[in-house]
């Protein structure tokens, strides 16, 4: 028996031609999802009969089937309907039936639109076996639109009742479903355990993008590792993004108190981290630090602000070296000159606006400069005046750090509290509103404030002296725009000095932890 999906013709085109175009009838299938559910109610068989019952009374002949298999009733995009529609144009049948309303769609106004395309522009016409009103008289009308209403409401009902339930597991620290997770195994019984293999390279992952590697980088290594998802595909860069986003290796069950706009989701479905603004504990193990999930969102964050053209860099320095010259503090710009189109940085206020003297460094003496400063970072060769300014920002960095950490809970406590009550309907939508965005606005320049003393803290501790030496061994390997993102990790800037080129002196990378930086 062939499987029931899509258009399945029961007669040739030498057949079709001998049956009258007005006693030709498609037949219309809908189930909304068959995974394990077991609801014979709504089977195919169970639709199928009550159509031929139909067809057979008034002596009607089914000449394909159409079946929308695992389909939703609340949209037609997805859906076949619109080939009933281009088989009654096309000639092969006049009449589409049905088993209930129900099975036309759960949405009203797309249901009416996609019936008038049948019954006006195609001059078709759509029956229901169960519920067959005559849809020319009024009560007819009238008794069709309601089922459809109803239909509708019966949805809307379902769909309350999930969101609910939903939201009551996210309360209980627990995701919406069970489903599969990269990094943990599940059991109805035990709920989900750290599948050790799989942990070791998740957590691996986040550790060496917060350090600077690509999300396509990862996704390339892990197919190479013979790695899947859940589903048994290679890894992209959307899929190894959005399961990372996801924070549930973090020990997280992600929230959004409203649905994202446009403008949040990025083009990413609504699925990235930023179109998240609630973060629960879950009851599950985490795989990861917190403060490797901190470094990974801030490091998401500023991806998603960042320009294109520097997410894929072509230079290894582009948009981290500025002129030095007193006064300017611009951006170098990348130059080819010369018959060898010889690559070199200059300052482009210097050259196109002559604010200042010339002021330029070849590519080669400034990727050289940089690596021997990274070499000299690696083997903590500083001296011990640079050693004691590092110490005591990294100090003072913690303290502001651990006190801005103490605001940012107290903020976040007090705008759980206005979910909490908006959700209990203690509080109206504009009240809350107007309260979360003051929150909101008073948490984002708090994280601000506390990303800046970590990343100094982080700057001026041993995990820095670890970037230093990573970056400095794989720096060959890397892509110039990987070996851009790493280096962001570890300076804010890389100064350009005035003068003649001084291996060491020209070119003058700032650590983040320096005083200047902060």
């Amino acid at each position: 028996m062939p499987e029931k999906q899509g258009l399945q013709w029961l007669v040739s085109p030498e057949e079709l031609e001998r049956i009258p175009l007005a006693k030709r009838v498609l037949g219309y299938v809908r189930v909304s999802d068959v995974h394990g559910r077991g609801d014979d109610l709504i089977s195919p068989e169970i639709q199928e009969h009550s159509i031929k019952t139909l067809t057979d009374r008034e002596g009607l002949v089914i000449v394909a089937w159409i079946y929308d298999i695992d389909k939703s009733g609340r949209n037609f995009t997805k859906r076949r309907v619109n080939e009933t529609v281009a088989g009654i144009n096309a000639g092969h049948w006049k009449i589409v039936i049905l088993w209930k309303w129900s099975r036309w769609g759960r949405n009203m106004k797309e249901s009416l639109i996609y019936l008038s395309m049948v019954e006006d522009e195609a001059r078709g016409k759509v029956r229901a076996a169960t519920e067959d009103f005559d849809p020319k008289t009024s009560i007819g009308k009238f008794s069709r639109n309601q089922m459809l209403l109803i239909a509708e409401l019966q949805s809307d009902m379902i769909a309350d009742s999930w969101k609910e339930a939903q939201a009551k597991r996210r309360r209980d620290g627990l995701p919406h479903t069970g489903a599969p997770r990269f990094g943990y195994d599940y059991e109805r019984r035990t709920g989900y355990t750290v599948n050790q293999d799989q942990a070791k390279a998740l957590k691996n992952a986040y550790e060496r993008y917060v350090a600077g590697e690509s999300m396509r980088a990862l996704a390339m290594e892990w197919n190479a590792m013979g790695l899947t998802t859940v589903k048994g595909n290679r890894w992209s860069l959307q899929s190894i993004s959005r399961m990372m986003d996801t924070g549930f290796a973090a020990g997280l069950i992600r929230e959004r108190t409203e649905p994202p706009t446009s403008s949040d989701t990025g083009g990413s479905n609504g699925r990235s981290i930023w179109c998240f603004d609630l973060w629960r504990e879950g009851k599950h193990e985490p795989i990861i630090e917190r403060e490797t999930w901190d470094a990974y969102k801030k490091r998401r964050d500023e991806q998603a602000t960042m320009a294109p053209r520097l997410r894929t860099a072509v230079h290894s320095l582009s948009g981290i070296m500025t002129c030095a010259w007193e006064g300017c503090g611009g951006p170098m710009v990348s130059v080819y000159s010369g018959r060898n189109k010889k690559h070199s940085w200059t300052c482009y206020r210097a050259r196109d606006r002559k604010e200042h003297p010339f002021n330029s460094v070849s590519n080669t003496r400034a990727e050289a400069d940089v690596l021997a400063w990274l070499d000299r970072e690696a083997e903590g060769g500083e001296d011990i005046e640079e050693r004691r300014e590092r110490l005591r920002a990294g100090r003072e960095a913690v303290a502001d750090a651990t006190e801005l950490e103490r605001e940012i809970r107290k903020l976040k406590a007090k705008l759980s509290r206005y979910q909490e009550m908006y959700a209990e309907g203690d509080l109206d939508k504009a009240d809350y509103q107007r309260r979360r965005d003051v929150l909101k606005k008073e948490i984002e320049a708090a994280e601000e404030k506390r990303d800046s003393a970590v990343s100094r803290s982080e700057a001026a501790g041993a995990y820095a002296q670890q970037k230093f030496s990573v970056l400095r061994d794989v720096w060959h390997e890397y892509t110039p725009a990987e070996r851009r993102e790493a280096l962001l990790t570890l300076v804010t800037t890389i100064k350009v000095m005035p003068g003649p080129y001084e291996p060491g002196k020209k070119v003058v990378p700032v650590p983040k932890w320096a005083k200047e930086a902060a």
